[in-house]
């Protein structure tokens, strides 16, 4: 689905991978309370947020959100 809006090709897709990785590890340290990491990490959150909410303003991103809502709505 992601593919048909941006493109992404399999390099990338491997990279987002690793990086979806690493943010977990930084969440989990962060929910540790280890303080050195929590701060910097509901920053980072709040500006993702942020980012997607202006990017739904893009048809293309905006129709894509929708149907994976959609289909989550299914499995629940």
């Amino acid at each position: 689905m992601a593919e048909e809006v941006w493109g992404i090709d399999e390099e990338r897709r491997r990279n987002l991978k690793a990086n979806l990785e690493a943010l977990r590890k930084y969440a989990e340290l962060a929910a540790a309370g280890d303080e050195r990491y929590w701060a910097s990490y509901v920053n980072f959150i709040n500006t993702a947020y942020r980012t997607i909410w202006a990017a739904l303003e893009d048809p293309r991103v905006r129709k894509t959100y929708l149907k994976i809502l959609k289909q989550r709505k299914t499995r629940d």
